[in-house]
C-alpha cells in the first residue's frame, strides 16, 4: 500500500467511526507489537483473532493495516477471555445473550479490503435517574426485548392488558397471572401508540403457552409462562432479545422497571413506553408488607423479589404486568440490559410499599428446557 492510500485508509476508517460514536483510537504498531488496550496492556493482532472480545467491549484501537484485514489491539489475555467466552459450561443463557448483544448495530464501520466489514458497538450504562408511576418516556431502541400481550375477541379487537419480554427469536416471558385466554398476539417493537413517524409494530400470535407447572392461581409463587410466537422474529435495533440474569444475588441497589401500563391508580394505560427507576430490597426488609396476604400465604419467596420507591412517587401500575425489571450490567465488557424479574404484584399504584416481582435467576433451568431443549442439559427443575 502506497503512503497515500495508507492515510487515506486511516482518515476514512476514523471519520467513519466517529461519525456513527465508536470510539475508534490509531496507533502504530505491526503483528505481535505491544500496544495498550484501553488501560491494560495489549497486543496487536489480526482483527479475526479477538473479534468477539472487541464486539463485546466497543474498545477498538487500530494498529495497522494489511489487505487481508485490519490489524488491532487485542488484551495480552485475549486467548483465555476466548475460551472464557466460549466455554462449554456457561449456562445456554448466557451464551445466547452474548449472541443476541452481538445482534444488528447501525455502528458499522469499514477495517480492511474486500469483504472485511467490521460491525462494532459501544453502549456506556448511563447513571441512575429519578424516571409507569413517576415514569419518563423510553427512547427508541432503549429496550428492544420489551413486548405487550393482547388479547383478541371474536371481533378481531385487541385489548393490551400486559407486558412481556422477547428472549429468544420465538419465545416471550410474562406473568403466568397475565393468561386469561389463549387467543393473544404479542406485539414487538412499538414505544408508542399510532405513532406515524414510527416503523410499524411486529405482531405475532401465540401458539403455544407454557406456564410454570407449580403456578396456582391465586397464589403468585411461580407467577410466570413462556410464549411460544408463530413465527420467529427478525432481529433489528428495536427488536432484539432479553439477557436474563443468571446469578441469585442482584449486586445493584436500582433496577428499571418498563411498561404500558397506567401512570396511577384505576388510571387508564399509558400511550407509550415508560421507564422508571425503582430501589430493590432485600427479602427481610420487603416480608412485613406482605404479611397475611392471601397471594402469598406463606410470605415471599426465595423465587421473588421486591423493588419500589418508599415515598411512593414511583412504582409499576395495572398493566405494567408481566413486563420486565431490568439491571444495566458491564459483566462482558460492554453495558447490557439484564432482566432480573417479571412484574407480579402490588398494592395501590403509586404506594409507599414494594411491588413483587419474580425473580428471573431461579427459573432459568426451567426457562432454558423450553425455549432451547436441544442446547440446555440442566436435566430436572424442581421449586417448592
Amino acid at each position: 500500500m502506497s503512503p497515500s492510500q495508507h492515510l487515506a485508509r486511516w482518515w476514512i476508517t476514523a471519520v467513519t467511526l466517529g461519525a456513527i460514536g465508536v470510539g475508534c483510537a490509531l496507533a502504530s504498531g505491526n503483528d505481535g507489537d505491544s500496544c495498550l488496550y484501553g488501560n491494560e496492556p495489549g497486543i496487536c493482532r489480526g482483527y479475526s483473532a479477538c473479534r468477539a472480545i472487541i464486539e463485546e467491549s466497543g474498545v477498538l484501537k487500530i494498529c495497522d493495516y494489511t489487505p487481508q484485514q485490519a490489524i488491532v489491539c487485542c488484551p495480552e489475555d485475549y486467548e483465555q477471555r476466548l475460551q472464557q467466552l466460549n466455554r462449554p459450561d456457561t449456562r445456554v443463557s448466557e451464551r445466547k445473550c452474548r449472541e443476541y448483544t452481538r445482534a444488528p448495530s447501525s455502528l458499522v464501520g469499514t477495517l480492511g479490503f474486500g469483504s472485511s466489514l467490521v460491525k462494532v458497538k459501544r453502549q456506556q450504562c448511563p447513571k441512575d435517574q429519578n424516571l409507569i408511576v413517576g415514569g419518563t418516556a423510553a427512547r427508541p431502541g432503549e429496550f428492544p426485548h420489551m413486548a405487550r400481550l393482547g388479547f383478541v375477541d371474536e371481533k378481531g379487537a385487541v385489548t393490551f392488558q400486559c407486558g412481556a419480554t422477547l428472549i429468544s427469536e420465538q419465545w416471550v416471558m410474562t406473568a403466568a397471572h397475565c393468561i386469561e385466554s389463549t387467543n393473544i398476539i404479542i406485539r414487538l417493537g412499538e414505544i408508542k401508540d399510532n405513532d406515524p413517524d414510527a416503523e410499524d409494530p411486529v405482531d405475532e400470535w401465540v401458539v403455544k403457552i407454557v406456564k410454570h407447572p407449580n403456578y396456582k392461581r391465586p397464589k403468585v409463587y411461580n407467577d410466570i409462562a413462556l410464549l411460544k410466537l408463530q413465527n420467529p422474529v427478525r432481529f433489528s435495533l428495536r427488536i432484539r432479545p432479553a439477557c436474563l440474569y443468571s446469578s441469585s444475588e442482584i449486586d445493584r441497589k436500582k433496577s428499571i422497571a418498563t411498561g404500558f401500563g397506567a401512570t396511577r391508580s384505576f388510571g387508564s394505560a399509558s400511550k407509550e413506553l415508560l421507564k422508571v427507576t425503582l430501589d430493590l430490597f432485600s427479602t427481610p426488609e420487603c416480608d412485613p408488607y406482605f404479611q397475611r396476604n392471601k397471594r402469598v400465604p406463606q410470605g415471599l419467596s426465595h423465587t421473588q423479589l421486591c423493588a419500589g420507591h418508599l415515598t411512593g412517587d414511583r412504582d409499576t401500575c395495572t398493566g405494567d404486568s408481566g413486563g420486565p425489571l431490568q439491571i444495566y450490567s458491564s459483566e462482558m465488557g460492554s453495558c447490557t440490559v439484564q432482566v432480573v424479574g417479571i412484574t407480579s404484584f402490588g398494592f395501590t399504584c403509586g404506594s409507599s410499599t414494594p411491588g413483587v416481582y419474580t425473580r428471573v435467576s431461579e427459573y432459568l433451568d426451567w426457562i432454558e428446557d423450553v425455549v432451547w431443549p436441544e442446547e440446555a442439559s440442566s436435566g430436572a427443575f424442581q421449586f417448592s
